[in-house]
């Protein structure tokens, strides 16, 4: 592994995955990722993503146990592509466009915890990181779903709408 990654970004990438309530007591399995991955990229966002969609059903156990419906928050399509848009143009949204979103996503959140569900918010996979590390400033209690991290033996219900009218 040394010879593929600096000890720096496999420490930084486990407390990533640590600061968002991930358990790294698979390391076998992210080590396989980050062996697999660490030739083609070093970022640290990018590994963090891959190492996540591995050890996904494991992070679905922790907020939903064994059901078999995940009752979940997701953004609104118009809404999902204008943010797709500002990743693709290096990540800058305007403050409006941040300041509704951040708003419409505590309201949610105190919503879905009133209902007693897990905080969820599932988007897109490349819309994660930048959400993660947008929206959990302010919200420590969110948790931010790639699609790609959900098993596909698991229904997903959308009971929260953020974004739409």
């Amino acid at each position: 592994m040394p010879k593929l990654l600096p000890l720096s970004t496999v420490t930084s990438l486990l407390q990533n995955l640590l600061d968002e309530e991930v358990s790294i007591r698979d390391m076998r399995r992210i080590l396989d990722v980050l062996a697999v991955h660490g030739a083609q990229t070093q970022d640290l966002h990018e590994l963090t993503a891959l190492v996540r969609v591995t050890l996904g059903r494991a992070i679905v156990q922790h907020w939903y146990g064994s059901a078999p419906q995940l009752e979940v928050m997701t953004l609104d399509a118009q809404l999902e592509q204008m943010l797709m848009q500002a990743l693709t143009n290096g990540g800058g949204m305007e403050p409006a466009l941040a300041d509704t979103l951040v708003e419409q996503v505590e309201t949610s959140t105190a919503r879905q915890e009133e209902r007693g569900l897990a905080p969820v918010l599932v988007v897109q996979h490349e819309l994660r990181p930048l959400l993660t590390r947008f929206l959990r400033r302010r919200m420590r209690r969110l948790v931010v779903l790639s699609q790609n991290e959900i098993p596909d033996d698991r229904s997903v219900r959308v009971n929260m709408l953020i974004g739409g009218r």
